[in-house]
Parts: C-alpha cells; sequence; structure tokens
C-alpha cells in the first residue's frame, strides 16, 4: 500500500486512530512514520505517539515515546511540557522541575507552563516560588483557565 510508506500519511491516520480510541494501532503507525528516514519531524510523530499511549493510560510508553522524541530534538518545548506534567501526576516532583526548566529555557512561558510549576513547586514544599508563579499565573494571565483552576484550589485550602 503506498500509504504505509507515506510518514506524513501514516501520521495523519494515527491520529484519527487514536482519537477514535484505537490506541495501539494508532501509536504503531506514528513509531512507523517516525521511523521512516524521509519523515522531517520524527519527533512530532513521537510526541503523537506519546499522546496517544498517555491517552490510553499507559503512562510507561508515553514516557519511552516522549523521551524519544526529546532525543530527536533535546529542545522541544512540547515533549518537554508533557514530561515535566507526566512525571508531576507521577509525583517526581524533582524530575518534573527539571523538565520544565528544560521547556522555560527553550520556550515561552504560558498560562499552562505557569500553572504546572506551581504543582511541581508546590509538591516540592517550596512555598515561596509557588507563590511566585501563582503571582505570575494571576498577574500575565488573569483570565486563563488555569488561573481560575488556581483561585479554586486556594479557596478549597482555607
Amino acid at each position: 500500500m503506498l500509504f504505509r510508506s507515506n510518514p506524513e500519511i501514516l501520521n495523519n491516520y494515527a491520529v484519527i486512530l487514536c482519537k477514535r480510541g484505537k490506541h495501539q494501532k494508532g501509536e504503531k503507525y506514528f513509531l512507523q512514520a517516525a521511523t521512516n528516514p524521509l519523515y522531517k519531524t520524527p519527533e512530532a510523530a513521537y510526541l503523537n505517539a506519546g499522546n496517544c499511549a498517555r491517552g490510553a493510560g499507559d503512562l510507561d510508553n508515553a514516557e519511552v515515546n516522549y523521551r524519544k522524541a526529546l532525543s530527536v530534538k533535546p529542545r522541544f518545548t512540547q515533549a518537554l511540557y508533557e514530561m515535566a506534567d507526566l512525571e508531576l501526576k507521577q509525583k517526581n516532583f524533582l524530575s518534573a522541575r527539571g523538565f520544565l526548566e528544560r521547556y522555560m529555557e527553550a520556550g515561552k512561558t504560558n498560562a499552562a507552563t505557569l500553572w504546572l510549576g506551581f504543582r511541581i513547586e508546590q509538591g516540592l514544599g517550596n512555598n515561596a516560588v509557588a507563590r511566585n508563579y501563582a503571582q505570575r499565573l494571576k498577574t500575565e494571565y488573569p483570565s486563563a483557565a488555569e488561573t481560575k483552576e488556581l483561585l479554586e484550589s486556594e479557596r478549597n485550602s482555607e
């Protein structure tokens, strides 16, 4: 089949499969695209494979794929963010901080990264740094969904 040799089509087909809940099959096609030497952005296919695995609840496989994306492109901000978030969810706070710091060196902060930083620093018990993230989130992104989550968490902790 012609589409099996075209990494762009493989990647796009895999997106559809994952959206339809066919995670294993989707991940397989993402990995085929990523390993095709003609594919110009294998890191994107690895990221997609990670997201697909994560959608299926397979955090170990998600991590493997995110790390593959970072091995291809070490400053790939989307993969750095996903790894920081994944490490936070697994309560690996120090590792999460490391990935977020790498993200912030390579990319621009946004409401999602500030919210992630807040939760990581809270997990580490660094309340002063967490407050700094919270203040930046409130100031720079007052109407963001993440700011609303922050305000809700502050209300619940009172």
